[in-house]
């Protein structure tokens, strides 16, 4: 530590940070000049502290638009960020698209059901839907449900984690990703933004995304009620509620504005959680 101490101390999330260790690093590390920085990369609902660390810092920011608006501590909405890998300016595109959507996650049960919706409702689209089951998380499944994991469609599931490099071809490489959050998830994932950078459409059932200056309808498409959609189909072996759109959207030319687009990379993300 230098001598005088830092001129930043930044705290993201901070679930596990008692309120005495955050005080004893901004008496210990920070200059007397320094800044404390407090950014929530989840919602406060799902943390310890519920948000309320927040008050202990110079500046709070949070990726969840809703606790944005709700807070009283004046939490500023700053959402996640592409990273260069992502960045589609920098990216050669394709020439072809070998897939017209792409969805690349870890294991829920509910997106599993809904990627099998999906795979059941689009057999004329090119899909590319892949769920990574850690195998001890299988193992464990098995172990207390196993008709969760019984007869998995191994199409959808895999075993093997995707290297980093792999989820960017298969992104770049199709006209669309299709992107499922928990379903109570209120803040963009960051392959939402990992889709906004590369300039690809996006199908999320996350009902926020329209609180954010580059939400487009050309672009952005919001489903909603998959559950009871899922429950419908099951019972009736109907599930045209899962079909995604065909050419007449995904053909469409992507809206582009540069301007806001950068604005949401990992620089611009660095630059704003550190002007304070």
């Amino acid at each position: 530590m230098p001598e005088e101490g830092y001129d930043y101390l930044l705290v993201i999330r901070g679930n596990i940070l008692s309120e005495q260790t955050i005080l004893d690093l901004k008496a210990k590390a920070l200059k007397p000049t320094g800044k404390s920085i407090y950014y929530s990369w989840d919602s406060f609902e799902n943390m310890r502290h519920k948000g309320e660390i927040g008050k202990l810092f110079d500046w709070r920011g949070t990726f969840d638009s809703v606790d944005a608006k709700e807070s009283k501590l004046g939490y500023e909405l700053v959402p996640l960020f592409y990273s260069d890998d992502f960045d589609g300016a920098k990216l050669q595109q394709p020439t072809e698209y070998k897939y017209d959507y792409v969805s690349v996650s870890a294991f829920f049960p509910f997106r599993y059901r809904y990627f099998k919706a999906f795979k059941a409702a689009n057999p004329d689209k090119k899909m590319c839907l892949k769920l990574y089951l850690a195998p001890s998380v299988y193992r464990g499944k098995k172990l207390k449900n196993p008709k969760l994991v019984k007869d998995l469609d191994m199409d959808i599931i895999s075993f093997e984690p995707f290297k980093p490099e792999n989820i960017r071809d298969m992104c770049r490489n199709s006209k669309a990703i299709l992107d499922l959050a928990h379903e109570k998830q209120q803040g963009l994932t960051m392959r939402t933004m990992e889709t906004l950078g590369i300039k690809r459409k996006l199908v999320t059932n996350n009902i926020y995304l329209r609180d954010y200056e580059f939400y487009n309808d050309s672009n952005d498409l919001i489903l909603t009620d998959l559950a009871k959609k899922a429950d419908e189909a099951e019972r009736t072996g109907d599930y045209s509620a899962f079909v995604l759109p065909g050419s007449e959207w995904l053909d469409k030319p992507y809206v582009e504005n540069e301007e806001v687009r950068r604005k949401y990379s990992i620089h611009s993300w660095i630059d704003k959680l550190f002007e304070v």
